[in-house]
Parts: C-alpha cells; structure tokens; sequence
C-alpha cells in the first residue's frame, strides 16, 4: 500500500515501435522431427530387406535396428526442415511488420518521506520457566476442565 502522505510523479512519452508476427521456432522443430520419425516408421515395414545379410558387412538387422537407425537418421533431417521452414516462414512474415506508436507512461514515488515499518504479526517475547527469578504461574482451570 501507498502511504498517502506521498504524491506520485508520472512521465510520458511517446515513442515509435514495431510490431510483428514471429512464428514458434519449437513446435516447428518438434513436428519436424515428428515427421521424420514418421517416415521412419513407414519404409522400416515397406522395405522388408531386413532377413538377407548386408553385403559389406555380412551382418543381418531385425526390424527394430532398421528402425533405429532410419528414425535417428530422418529425425535429424525432419528437425532440420523444419528449422528451414520456419526460418523461411519468419522471413516472408517479418517484411510485413508495422509501425505503431506507444505511449510510455511512468509512475514514481517521491523518495522524501520516510516509509513506516509493517508489523505483520507482534508475538510477545516467550518466558522461560526455568529461571530462578520467575516461578511458574499456577493455572487457574481445574484439571478436569475440558479443553478448548
């Protein structure tokens, strides 16, 4: 809260910006990779070479191997399509930004007078029971009182 001896200073300006769309770079990359991933999947099960040995290595790969490798390998590519495209995107959009003016407005207080503590919850200091100079209050409810 404001103390209400203080009286509040306002600047304004006026001043020139530009506005513009940018499209989201991550969701762009994201669904690139997606994507990939896609195509991936659908040439490990239309190219069924995977029962016959390599002829450079003589080593045969199971399905999910091809997989793995196609998938890591058109990720990589889908990731990096649609960087481009979004790169592309933020280019053809980024020419057609306009100017507006903003009107900049400032509020400050005055720093001259001084502002009072808050107390936010007073406690009264705890007593200790066993120092030789107070003895401990008997208390004034009977032992089977109920509590509250």
């Amino acid at each position: 809260m404001s103390n209400p001896a203080q009286h509040p200073t306002t600047n304004e300006e006026i001043v020139g910006g530009r506005v513009r769309r940018a499209p989201r770079y991550g969701a762009f990359l994201v669904v690139g990779a997606i994507v990939g991933v896609l195509a991936a999947l659908i040439l490990t099960f239309v190219y069924n070479g995977t029962r016959t040995p390599s002829e450079l290595t003589n080593v045969s790969y199971s399905q999910g191997q091809v997989f793995g490798f196609l998938a890591l390998v058109l990720g990589t590519v889908g990731v990096l399509i649609g960087g481009i495209v979004a790169l592309v995107i933020d280019r053809t959009i980024g020419r057609r930004s306009r100017s507006v003016v903003v009107d900049h407005e400032t509020v400050q207080l005055e720093d001259d007078v001084e502002p009072e503590p808050m107390v936010l919850n007073q406690v009264d200091p705890p007593t200790s029971l066993g120092t030789p100079d107070q003895a401990p209050r008997p208390s004034t409810t009977p032992p089977d009182a109920p509590r509250p």
